[in-house]
């Protein structure tokens, strides 16, 4: 199964926007070069506004559950 690639920053970044923000904020790459796309591309939103069509599609790289 081929995912993003770009685990680590989509860490660092979800962590360092959590502790700025005092908020659950998740990162998901929406598209990357390691799968074929033209660029990497990122969104980023508080855990809870996350719609379910959204969290379903990105379940491969955030635990929506904890």
């Amino acid at each position: 199964v081929k995912i993003p690639a770009e685990i680590l920053w989509r860490g660092m970044v979800a962590g360092t926007l959590s502790t700025i923000f005092q908020k659950n904020i998740d990162v998901v790459e929406t598209k990357c070069i390691a799968l074929e796309n033209d660029y990497c591309e990122f969104y980023f939103n508080i855990r809870e506004q996350f719609n379910s069509e959204m969290k379903k599609k990105y379940s491969n790289q955030v635990d929506f559950t904890k």
